[in-house]
């Protein structure tokens, strides 16, 4: 491993954390592995641990950054499971420490227990926001660095396209005849609105991209606010008929 490898720290229960650690990897540049647990096809640099013990992943994570020129942790500031000693593991014998930076994508910090306390365990924040359309109301000190998403490529042109599955049975009906997109997806039409069956970061900065008018389905999640995601970035979709509004527009 070369000096100036980046480590990604990017555990997380889906394909958004791998993904958004890929595409900083781009705007890093230089050589990068990926600690990830997301099933897929994924560039070189990629290292799935898969279901690992956090005695194995310390080891791990030890050896890759014995020679690394920088440590990069994805939304977590401690783990995802506060796994994570960023302080400990930066130590190397008659070096100075690996330099640590966190991405902070918004987390609901009384849900994360100690958040503060373990971002100021950092040498650098980034805020994958711009500073006048981020989810923060008050972020942790840091470098704004404008959304972290892939670009979609946009072919062709629909009215109404539909992102996900599991809409609520009594929506179907308001959704018939719309395009569909389920999985994942690089390109999509051009659509003159957008109904969003969820409200993931990837998901609704990748859509805010686009330009599109869209209406976002949110999800629960113990960790994240898609509610806040969805109300902040598009018409947030709570009942049948805010879905009878939207499409009415």
């Amino acid at each position: 491993m070369s000096h100036t490898t980046t480590v990604f720290y990017a555990l997380g229960g889906g394909r958004g954390h791998a993904t958004r650690a890929f595409e900083l990897a781009k705007r890093v540049g230089g050589r990068s592995v990926v600690f990830h647990q997301a099933p897929g096809d994924w560039p070189e640099g990629s290292l799935n641990v898969g279901r690992i013990g956090v005695a194995e992943l310390r080891a791990r994570l030890a050896e890759a950054l014995r020679d690394a020129s920088r440590f990069v942790v994805d939304t977590f500031p401690g783990g995802i499971a506060h796994e994570l000693d960023v302080s400990g593991l930066v130590q190397r014998p008659g070096a100075a420490p690996v330099p640590t930076v966190l991405v902070a994508r918004y987390v609901d910090r009384e849900a994360y227990a100690g958040y503060d306390a373990l971002v100021a365990r950092f040498d650098e924040v980034w805020l994958p926001y711009d500073a006048d359309g981020s989810e923060w109301d008050d972020p942790p000190s840091g470098t704004w660095i404008g959304p972290v998403v892939r670009d979609v490529r946009l072919e062709g042109e629909v009215d109404t396209l539909v992102i996900g599955a599991d809409a609520p049975a009594s929506w179907e009906p308001l959704l018939r005849g719309a395009t569909r997109v389920d999985g994942l997806f690089g390109v999509l039409p051009r659509a003159r609105r957008v109904v969003a069956l969820a409200a993931g970061y990837n998901l609704g900065w990748e859509l805010r991209r686009t330009g599109a008018r869209v209406a976002f389905r949110p999800l629960s999640r113990r960790f994240d606010d898609q509610f806040r995601r969805a109300a902040r970035l598009g018409v947030p979709l709570y009942h049948r008929a805010d879905l009878e509004g939207f499409l009415a527009c």
